[in-house]
């Protein structure tokens, strides 16, 4: 039991190391998030880790790929899905919801697309 373990800590060990080489590799500032809910689920649940690479791209290019957003009514950060872009904002909503949230995000509250989720739900 106790070597299982200890297999499991090194490999999330390893996890975390890949992650912070991650944005050396792509050549490009990134960020990584822990999931702290389910509003994502099944695609990205609560525990996950999200690579965010930094926003590059055009705002109407944003349409149906997962970003992370600060909401500053919330002081929060959103990992959530944009299910349309309307003019200068981004309309987005979880996948486990089946409402569009309530807010517009801007451009400058974009922080980036998310381009890799590690399951940590298969580590533990």
């Amino acid at each position: 039991m106790k070597n299982k373990h200890k297999i499991k800590i090194i490999i999330f060990e390893f996890i975390l190391i890949v992650i912070l080489l991650v944005p050396v590799y792509l050549n490009s500032y990134s960020f990584f998030f822990l999931i702290v809910s389910d509003s994502m689920n099944p695609l990205i649940v609560k525990n996950d880790i999200v690579i965010v690479k930094n926003k590059n791209i055009e705002l109407e290019d944003y349409s149906d790929k997962i970003i992370a957003f600060f909401n500053p009514l919330e002081s929060k950060v959103f990992v959530h899905r944009v299910v349309r872009v309307d003019g200068e904002y981004l309309i987005t909503k979880g996948d486990s919801s089946s409402f569009s949230d309530d807010y517009l995000v801007s451009e400058e509250y974009v922080i980036g697309e998310i381009i890799k989720v590690f399951k940590t739900s298969k580590i533990f």
